[in-house]
């Protein structure tokens, strides 16, 4: 469905995808009239029938999904190299970041709602609260864009590199960026979870032993409440 919307979203930009094709590839320049019309039409053919692309819009879609079902991705438009070698050499790395970014969500998750969960509905836990349903509202797309242009782009940081140079600094903000609502939504079913275990007869008893609420937390309620965390995934 995903391939599929992004297959309708290139139809739909403006031009046709055998022109895109074309200034992609640097073959065609942004004006038109820099060229003869027959020597236009040559372009554009010559591009069609290197990158096979079918003159109707059915017979592209057609080609796609045979393409993406059979995974021949076919090659890229802007350098002619294999699109199955670029996400072959992207996979591990996005692969790398997101489980670095689910473990960050769970620590910064799980961390704020113990620290929380010490004095419920207490100033702490009401603005952290009102974070967390900030978080949950903005879009990951566009808290990047903020990010790149604040952090990446010199406005009003430069701090971290634009594109990826394969150094620590050119993973934080995609990181951050990935993590930031996951860990929301995990800090907010661990209070939760947090808050019934601490209602429980063994959360009580833990403390009538001795235990401090923030160690009946960590060691006995958050042992219950870990069984629903582990569920939610990277949501």
């Amino acid at each position: 469905m995903l391939a599929a919307l992004a297959w309708l979203c290139l139809e739909a930009a403006p031009g046709t995808p055998v022109q895109s094709a074309a200034r992609a590839a640097g073959l065609l320049p942004a004006d038109a009239e820099a060229l003869t019309p027959v020597l236009r039409e040559r372009i554009l053919a010559m591009v069609a029938e290197r990158y096979e692309l079918a003159p109707s819009a059915p017979g592209r879609f057609v080609d796609f999904l045979v393409g993406v079902s059979t995974l021949r991705l076919g090659t890229s438009w802007r350098d002619g190299e294999s699109v199955a070698g670029h996400v072959a050499r992207a996979l591990p790395v996005t692969l790398g970041m997101l489980l670095v970014a689910l473990a960050l969500a769970y620590l910064l998750g799980v961390g704020l709602a113990l620290v929380t969960a010490r004095a419920p509905d207490g100033g702490l836990d009401r603005t952290t609260r009102a974070l967390v349903a900030l978080a949950l509202a903005m879009p990951s797309a566009w808290v990047a864009i903020l990010a790149l242009r604040g952090f990446a782009l010199g406005a009003p940081f430069r701090w971290f590199p634009v594109t990826g140079d394969g150094t620590w600094s050119s993973y934080v903000l995609p990181v951050v960026t990935l993590s930031y609502v996951a860990g929301a939504w995990v800090q907010r079913h661990a209070r939760q979870a947090l808050q019934q275990a601490s209602q429980e007869a063994f959360f009580v008893a833990a403390q009538a032993r001795g235990a401090s609420r923030l160690r009946a937390l960590t060691v006995h309620a958050l042992a219950v409440a870990r069984v629903p965390l582990v569920s939610l995934g990277p949501s």
